[in-house]
Order: C-alpha cells, then sequence, then structure tokens
C-alpha cells in the first residue's frame, strides 16, 4: 500500500480513516509509515459500508453508509442532494444554496441587487435622475455616496446632496453634505438589526480600515479628479471588464487607483451595481475578483470556485436560482460576506 507523510495531526486523522478505526475509539499513531492506511488504494468495497471521512460538501468528518466521488470524498446524502439540484457536481453547491437564505444588517448575502446599501445607491440614481443629473453626474455622486456604506446615512445624504444643482458642486458643497450625515448620526450603532449606543457605527464600512467621513474628505480636495473618472467610467464599452473599470479610477488622481485591493474593487463594483451596467465575466475579470484580499483568495479556495471554470459553473447554478443577470461579481460578493459569516461563528 502507499502511504502519505504528515505531522501529527493528519497522522491523527489517516488513524481515524483507516480499516481499523472505530466510531467512539482513539488512537495516535508515530508513525503513518506502520499504519494500515491508504486512501488512494482503498478499495471500492470498503467504501460501501460505514465509515467515518471528511466530506468536502458537509466541511466536517461524520459517519455515512456510502461515499461517491472520485476519491470517494461526498457522504451518500450530500451525493444524492447534488444529484436532485442538478448541480453538475460542484462540492460546494449545497453549502452555497443553504446560504442563500442567509442574512446580515445589510439583507441577504447571495446576490449585490439584495443588499441595502446597493438599493440606496439605485436610489439616489433614481433621484438624481430626477432631478436632471447627467449620467457622469451620478457616478460623481456616487464615489461620495458609497462611502456611507449603510442604507440610512446613504439615503440621508442623498437627500442633502441633490439640493444642490449638478453644474454648482464643490468640494465645498461636498462637504457641507457630509457634515449634515456626520451629525445626523453621530453616536448611533446598531447591532442584529437593533439600533443603540453599542455596535457598528452607521458611518463606517467594517471591512475598511478608514472611516467614510476620512475618504470623503480626500475625495472632497480632488473634484476635478473625480469628474474625469466619471467620465472615464460612462465611456467604458459594455460589458464591463475589470481591467477597463480600474484604469478609469486612475484619472483621480488621489484615494483610487488601479491596484487590485478591496477598496478599488468594491467601488468599481458598487458603481455598476447603481448604474445596472452588466459585466463581461471573462478568466481575466474573475483573476481580479478572487485576489480582492488575502482573506478571499483563501475563501475562493476552500470553496472551491479559485478556477475560472469552476467558479463558473456555480455562477450558471445561481443564475438558476436567483436571477438570469447573476455575474461574477455578485459571486464574489456572495464569497466575501459567507466568510464574513463563518468567521464570526466561529468566534462565538
Amino acid at each position: 500500500m502507499s502511504s502519505c507523510m504528515g505531522g501529527p495531526d493528519r497522522n491523527q486523522r489517516a488513524a481515524e480513516d483507516c480499516r481499523c478505526y472505530r466510531p467512539g475509539r482513539t488512537r495516535k499513531v508515530r508513525n503513518i509509515r506502520s499504519h494500515c492506511f491508504s486512501s488512494v488504494s482503498r478499495s471500492a468495497d470498503s467504501m460501501s459500508k460505514n465509515v467515518t471521512r471528511y466530506c468536502h460538501s458537509c466541511n466536517r468528518r461524520h459517519l455515512s453508509q456510502g461515499w461517491y466521488g472520485k476519491a470517494h470524498q461526498y457522504c451518500s446524502a450530500a451525493y444524492v442532494a447534488m444529484r436532485r439540484m442538478d448541480t453538475g457536481g460542484h462540492p460546494k453547491c449545497m453549502e452555497f444554496m443553504t446560504a442563500m437564505s442567509v442574512e446580515d444588517d445589510s439583507g441577504p448575502i447571495s446576490a449585490l441587487d439584495s443588499r441595502k446599501d446597493i438599493q440606496a445607491l439605485k436610489l439616489f440614481v433614481m433621484l438624481a435622475k430626477a432631478k436632471n443629473y447627467s449620467e457622469e453626474e451620478q457616478v460623481f455622486g456616487l464615489f461620495l455616496a458609497l462611502q456611507w456604506y449603510t442604507m440610512e446615512a446613504i439615503a440621508y445624504w442623498s437627500s442633502e446632496f441633490l439640493r444642490t444643482p449638478a453644474a454648482q458642486h464643490t468640494g465645498q458643497t461636498c462637504l457641507m453634505a457630509m457634515e449634515g450625515v456626520v451629525s445626523a448620526f453621530k453616536g448611533i450603532k446598531r447591532r442584529n438589526g437593533k439600533y443603540g449606543s453599542t455596535g457598528s457605527s452607521l458611518l463606517r464600512n467594517p471591512s475598511e480600515r478608514n472611516p467614510g467621513k476620512k475618504r470623503y474628505s480626500q475625495l472632497c480636495e480632488h473634484v476635478a479628479g473625480m469628474r474625469r473618472a466619471s467620465e472615464a467610467l460612462c465611456k467604458v464599452p459594455q460589458p464591463l471588464k475589470v481591467k477597463d473599470m480600474l484604469q478609469a479610477l486612475n484619472e483621480i488622481n488621489g484615494e483610487y487607483d488601479d491596484r487590485v485591493c478591496y477598496k478599488n474593487m468594491r467601488a468599481v463594483r458598487s458603481i455598476a451595481a447603481a448604474m445596472d451596467w452588466r459585466w463581461q465575466d471573462d478568466e481575466d475579470s474573475w483573476t481580479r475578483w478572487r485576489s480582492m484580499s488575502g482573506g478571499m483568495k483563501a475563501k475562493c479556495k476552500s470553496l472551491l470556485v479559485w478556477e475560472y471554470r469552476e467558479a463558473m459553473r456555480m455562477r450558471d447554478e445561481l443564475r438558476k436560482k436567483i436571477h438570469d443577470k447573476y455575474s461574477l461579481a455578485d459571486l464574489i460578493c456572495f464569497v466575501c460576506l459567507m466568510r464574513k459569516k463563518s468567521d464570526a461563528m466561529a468566534n462565538v
């Protein structure tokens, strides 16, 4: 039989997976070479009996009456569920489907359009159109609006910002709108959907290092750059490519640029969602989406959507369940929020 090398934890897992293991029995193995475990050479008959293994769909070790897949990596319940859902055999499909019903303070985590902050940005665009703002002026306002993160703060800021005609917006008028929001929501926090003095601030994105007020103030020093970037973004041909959208951010010469990082990727993603622009789901774009942060890279790999082909398979399945415009931008948002939820549960 072939053998595999590893540390104590890996040897312990090997001992639990071997043919002589019985549930409830623990044993320590110091040298895997002397043990009878071999995941590669295990016969198909042994997999049809009650065996405890790690299931790549359930994300845990448990007992199953049968194990399926090329490497016997799926329990019988997961395998039957995948076949019933016609998932194309993606091992993590059940995890995504289960998470579709999960919500946080900003709404369902499965799609961008269902997020409350995106809905507030869409409301700003609708009100700006009613005020005869051009498309470039709408994008200019979105650069400032997305600094507030929560639906309440964005909606309040929109009412303050839109009091000034589009052509008269300067750094000073933008700062006046900011001061109105800060004074209205100062000290108000939210935890588990309830407002109070403890929890997360309504004026700060928990995923950002800097508070929205700081970046907003810095953007007000580059009003001309924001206008140039707004014009460049509106000229990007649709369906959009991430590379082209990031290059347009270079026009600001300030807080945003063409680097692949969370703040830049969130900006182009939120603006495109608010303007109802469509993305081109090509391989180069997915390479950039999945590299937004170190945590995103790790989660994409653990959910088996790191490869472009697997990400497209999952996107196609979610299109059937959510809506036919579901894109890789929605998928990476889903992955990000699933990571936050799992981290929060681990810290409880």
